[in-house]
């Protein structure tokens, strides 16, 4: 992990996002992964964060970090065969941030958006005030290529 003048800090695992939570005093300063923060507020670089974490491909599941591009995750599914069951817009856009924004297109209507409980669950790790690491959440399922 690193940190520049910007108050912006370089991420490469929980642990790092734990370490920046422990060194902030209370109240400090707020912390967000957003592109941008309020003039008060460190930002976390999650671009680091861009790793597989496991994909069986046969059970049609994948578990990936918040930094990795769609883009990078489109491209994984197809070499087998197998989609996002939501509309990416921005492939630019990393996993995290289209968690956060809640996109959604025409397929949300056939398999719900990344936030529909029924359709997604959301998977991942953070860190709370008391700097507890937590996991939470189960597998996303991709769907096969038509």
């Amino acid at each position: 992990m690193s940190s520049s003048a910007r108050e912006s800090a370089q991420i490469t695992s929980v642990e790092d996002v734990v370490d920046v939570i422990r060194q902030q005093p209370d109240g400090a300063q707020s912390i967000t992964a957003a592109r941008e923060g309020s003039a008060t507020s460190l930002r976390l670089d999650l671009r680091g964060l861009n790793r597989v974490v496991d994909y069986p491909a046969r059970d049609m599941t994948v578990t990936v970090e918040a930094g990795m591009l769609l883009s990078d995750l489109t491209d994984l599914l197809a070499s087998e065969n197998q989609q996002l069951p939501v509309d990416v817009a921005d492939p630019t856009m990393s996993v995290g941030a289209f968690v956060a924004s809640d996109l959604a297109g025409p397929r949300q209507y056939g398999y719900g958006t990344l936030r529909d409980a029924n359709s997604l669950q959301r998977s991942g790790a953070g860190a709370s005030s008391g700097c507890l690491q937590c996991r939470c959440g189960g597998k996303a399922v991709a769907i096969e290529g038509c």
